[in-house]
């Protein structure tokens, strides 16, 4: 990233930046982090539910047979996305491994 367009993201965003590095603003943001992990470790039972249902509406609908070329074209390109984001990890993974 170069500096000016640091400069002008830092700029832009001045509002959301603590004013000082003091040992308070390190407790806060450091509490800030663990309260945004458990809020979402907290809602991982909700979202996995709601994945489930529809995973299995979607199953139902396939045995039914009754699905449109649109829902099959989502679906496809919801599949292709996927496997489009394990790929990069997978890419992102090796680089890391690497020395």
């Amino acid at each position: 990233m170069s500096g000016s367009l640091w400069k002008q993201l830092l700029s832009r965003n001045s509002a959301l930046i603590v004013p000082s590095a003091s040992p308070e603003a390190w407790e806060t943001t450091a509490d800030l982090r663990r309260k945004l992990l458990y809020t979402h470790l907290n809602a991982l039972p909700a979202r996995w539910n709601a994945a489930q249902n529809e995973f299995r509406a979607l199953v139902s609908k396939l045995r039914s047979k009754h699905v449109t070329v649109e829902e099959a074209g989502w679906f496809g390109l919801r599949c292709a996305e996927l496997y489009a984001f394990y790929c990069l990890g997978i890419v992102l993974g090796a680089r890391s491994l690497q020395p």
